[in-house]
């Protein structure tokens, strides 16, 4: 499959999985509607489906309603199966998107770069102005 026809399914798939949620076809109690598909990673034959998830919730509740898709993923495939209409649904696996967590790392790491390439305020000499001269007594 070429890499453009991989794109459109993976692309599907997520919009797919992400209208599963929203409309709570998917009657897991675990599962809130504040998490949503970031991205998803077909492998290279579709047999296996990542998708990540991500959540404006905290930590503990985005892992419990990740749980919820996990244990819900046969009726999800079946679902997705009907929406694809691929020879083969691949199988699905749910984990959390660090993808945001690591762009605030990266933010934070180039900041303090930032900060350390410019150093802390430096006290000035007091007899020399803007303009990098000596006062006008010189």
């Amino acid at each position: 499959m070429s890499s453009y026809s991989q794109g459109r399914l993976e692309s599907r798939i997520l919009q797919s999985i992400g209208l599963l949620i929203v409309q709570r076809e998917i009657k897991n109690p675990k599962i809130s509607t504040l998490v949503s598909p970031t991205r998803v990673s077909l492998s290279p034959d579709n047999s296996t489906c990542t998708v990540y998830i991500s959540s404006i919730l905290d930590e503990a509740k985005t892992m419990e309603s990740i749980e919820g898709l996990n244990q819900s993923r046969g009726f999800i495939q079946k679902k997705i199966g009907a929406i694809i209409k691929t020879k083969k649904t691949p199988k699905l696996n749910f984990v959390p998107d660090e993808s945001e967590k690591q762009r605030e790392e990266i933010d934070k790491l180039l900041e303090k770069i930032k900060t350390d390439e410019t150093g802390a305020p430096q006290a000035s000499d007091p007899d020399e102005s803007k303009d990098g001269k000596k006062g006008a007594c010189d």
